[in-house]
């Protein structure tokens, strides 16, 4: 009877024993005679598994030493080759085991439902953020299974009497990267204080340790209470830690004074420093944005205005016909410009010709009367292009 299970459970009922029986030189009748052996003495199939183990590594040996075998053949074999068989509790693919959902590891032979016990955290949970990223933490205990449910569960926290609680409900869930049986590793999202918990199946977790970073520039913390203490002669402005007399990154006119204000900036005082009044406005964006609109508005206008009056007034033409009194006619449209026309005040001015003495011609019956001339002073005694010097 035993002899029959050894059988069967070696070579007949194994595929990857099957596979390996078309080997000659694997020897079947040696392993199953000691598993046997094995179940004489203690009267436990269990020691069945170590003979199995034995005949799976004579297979590979050989596979390794014989070349001549089909291709298909050695490729189903190597496929097959799980440890342990998966522990009854996966399936071997291309060597690997993929494991049900309630176990875990390379052979699948931990269940997954104990969360695992965990300890410590790299640096006791104290991260010093002035030195380090802190985007990452180790966390140390055993039973760490490595599976694809192995998650890291972070809650944010806050400090209240001494002692760190929860903010909410809100939980952040990681996967967790695999160290080892006693170690994994979680990613911390952002830069707070968090409660952290393991789980190996995504849904039971281990016990919560704090996760607390700080900067040693203005705080010094106990590894033990896990509690911080403000240091003197140090600054906590807009959430960051400064050092005596340390300025500002954006106004070096600006430094910490911790004598004076620990959580605002202190002005140079020396008089080496200008420090102009607009950054210490410190304006809200809509408010900026408002100014810049309405300078904006008034710069339109006026620039408006002066071209309004530099190139679009009115035009005005004086003819001779009354000269003292200086008469206007509109001419109309001055392709959108204006010009001022203006006669010489002090006297009549001649009319020019080409023939000066047309209009006194008796027998010409076209004769008439010279038709006044438009002429313009510009002012800077020449009329029409003629010298007022010269003819006046």
């Amino acid at each position: 009877m035993a002899k029959d299970f050894c059988r069967n459970y070696i070579r007949d009922e194994y595929d990857v024993g099957r596979l390996c029986s078309q080997i000659p030189s694997v020897n079947f009748k040696q392993e199953i005679a000691t598993c046997l052996e094995d179940i004489k003495i203690t009267g436990n199939i269990s020691w069945a598994d170590s003979a199995r183990e034995a005949m799976k590594e004579q297979c590979i040996e050989e596979l390794q030493k014989n070349g001549s075998l089909l291709p298909h053949i050695v490729q189903q074999i190597t496929n097959g080759m799980c440890f342990g068989d998966c522990s009854g509790h996966g399936i071997c693919r291309n060597g690997s085991c993929h494991c049900s959902v309630d176990y875990g590891s390379s052979d699948c032979s931990i269940p997954l439902g104990p969360p695992p016990d965990v300890n410590k955290m790299s640096g006791y949970g104290l991260c010093d953020v002035h030195y380090m990223s802190c985007r990452r933490v180790i966390v140390y205990g055993r039973n760490f299974i490595d599976s694809v449910n192995l998650t890291c569960h972070l809650q944010r926290c806050r400090k209240t009497d001494r002692k760190y609680e929860p903010m909410n409900e809100t939980v952040t869930t990681a996967k967790a990267t695999f160290i080892g049986f006693n170690a994994v590793e979680c990613p911390i999202p952002s830069i707070h204080v968090y409660l952290i918990r393991v789980s190996n199946n995504g849904k039971d977790t281990s016990e919560a340790l704090l996760f607390l970073p700080f900067d040693s520039i203005c705080n010094t913390c106990d590894v033990l209470s896990t509690a911080c203490v403000k240091k003197r002669n140090s600054c906590i402005i807009d959430g960051r830690c400064y050092d005596e007399n340390e300025a500002s990154p954006t106004d070096k006119c600006l430094i910490c004074k911790s004598n004076n204000d620990e959580y605002q900036w202190a002005t140079v005082a020396d008089g080496s420093c200008y420090h102009s009044w607009w950054p210490t406005l410190n304006l809200p964006d809509w408010a900026v944005a408002l100014g810049a609109t309405v300078v904006g508005s008034l710069i339109g206008v006026i620039a408006g205005f002066l071209l309004y009056r530099c190139c679009c007034r009115r035009p005005k033409l004086l003819v001779d016909d009354d000269v003292a009194t200086g008469s206007r006619v509109d001419v109309g449209d001055c392709s959108g410009f204006e010009t001022n026309l203006i006669l010489h005040r002090s006297r009549r001015i001649p009319y020019f010709s080409s023939d000066p003495f047309e209009h006194l011609d008796p027998y010409r019956q076209d004769a008439q009367e010279p038709t006044p001339s438009v002429f313009y002073n510009d002012g800077k005694g020449v009329e029409n292009g003629v010298d007022s010097a010269t003819y006046f």
